[in-house]
């Protein structure tokens, strides 16, 4: 016979999920070290002048060295403790090591943040060309193995420091969408990888952290415009047009209390389970969605 799920039950799973005390305490911040991948904007952007203004000493790198140049500038008038920065591809070993060496440098020898935040990435038809191919090994070598490479790197500066790992990703961690073969396929690894990490760690009584952070999109999130021909979408509002900076302030309380997963906004969270369910429907809105968001763009352009 079966069992019926009680009301009751289904009430304290959702009160579970939904309840999130405010245990965060802002000076347990300062003084930290902090390392932030892809800042040149967007989230990563706003997460250095969040841990600057909360009395952390960063290290934050991109691949734009203009645009990285003017993020150190403006965390140094928020009266940032200490913040250096480092151009760098992360695709590229030798700047992958440029940018150890600028952490070890400049932190004192120690880590006790370090933040991973994706680039600007390509979002294309995936029609199997040596293009496509060499595309999707750039994105790997940026995005996933370059994690992984500094991960390794840092992990004896972490465990000294018990320190916290946080990783952002969007809801293509969870499911694959039209357009998005390149970051879905990058994202799943990361999900993946990390999340077999954090319990090896705990297994290890390390004392080091994970937190895997899906965040929805927003019209600043970091997406390589000029890479996107007019027949193909813009990657924003796709969930919810949360606000910058309360989605870094999210990941920042997250990864600060070693929380395992979060889901920001709570609709990341919702669109993740109902998926589970009705996969076709939620997969035909939000394809829909994307292609919607760039229609009136390529309206306009033939109309001109």
């Amino acid at each position: 016979m079966a069992r019926k799920f009680s009301p009751i039950v289904a009430l304290a799973l959702i009160f579970a999920v939904f309840y999130d005390p405010d245990t965060f305490e802002p000076e347990s911040v300062r003084d930290k070290r902090v390392l932030i991948t892809g800042s040149s904007s967007g989230v990563g952007e706003e997460l250095a002048y969040q841990y600057c203004k909360l009395g952390a000493s960063l290290v934050i790198t991109a691949k734009h060295g203009v645009l990285i140049r003017n993020v150190a500038s403006k965390c140094k008038q928020f009266g940032a403790k200490q913040v250096e920065y480092v151009v760098a591809d992360l695709g590229r070993p030798e700047d992958r090591k440029n940018v150890v060496g600028a952490a070890k440098k400049h932190l004192g020898g120690g880590l006790d943040y370090l933040i991973f935040n994706d680039e600007p990435t390509d979002i294309r038809v995936w029609s199997g060309s040596a293009e496509d191919m060499t595309a999707l090994h750039q994105q790997m070598d940026a995005g996933f193995f370059s994690y992984v490479d500094l991960t390794s790197k840092f992990m004896q500066m972490l465990s000294s420091s018990k320190g916290k790992i946080g990783v952002v990703s969007s809801i293509s961690a969870k499911f694959g969408l039209s357009h998005h073969s390149l970051i879905s396929s990058n994202q799943f690894a990361l999900q993946g990888f990390f999340g077999s990490l954090r319990q090896e760690l705990q297994l290890a009584q390390k004392g080091v952290s994970v937190t895997s952070c899906v965040v929805g999109y927003d019209s600043t999130d970091d997406v390589n415009s000029n890479a996107i021909s007019d027949s193909l979408p813009n990657e924003v509002n796709l969930v919810q047009n949360s606000a910058v900076n309360a989605t870094a302030t999210a990941i920042i309380k997250a990864v600060t209390k070693g929380t395992h997963q979060l889901y920001y906004p709570r609709l990341v969270w919702f669109s993740f389970n109902v998926h589970k369910f009705i996969p076709g429907y939620v997969e035909t809105f939000f394809s829909s969605n994307v292609h919607q968001s760039h229609r009136p763009a390529a309206k306009s352009a033939a109309a001109a």
